[in-house]
């Protein structure tokens, strides 16, 4: 049976009361690439818009 999870980074620099972390979404990838290469997950789908000046990066993995 496959799963699969959705991961979703939000990165608006403007708003202060984000609780997102730039360095933890660098941190977050490398560690996504990383089992990648491993084969440990599958990144089937990657991809980052912007509306309004927020920045949304979905993952998703296997």
């Amino acid at each position: 049976m496959e799963s699969r999870v959705r991961l979703i980074g939000i990165d608006k620099e403007q708003n202060l009361n984000a609780d997102h972390d730039p360095v933890m979404s660098n941190a977050l990838m490398a560690v996504l690439k990383r089992a990648q290469t491993h084969q440990l997950i599958w990144i089937s789908h990657h991809s980052t818009m912007e509306l309004k000046g927020v920045r949304r990066t979905t993952w998703e993995i296997h």
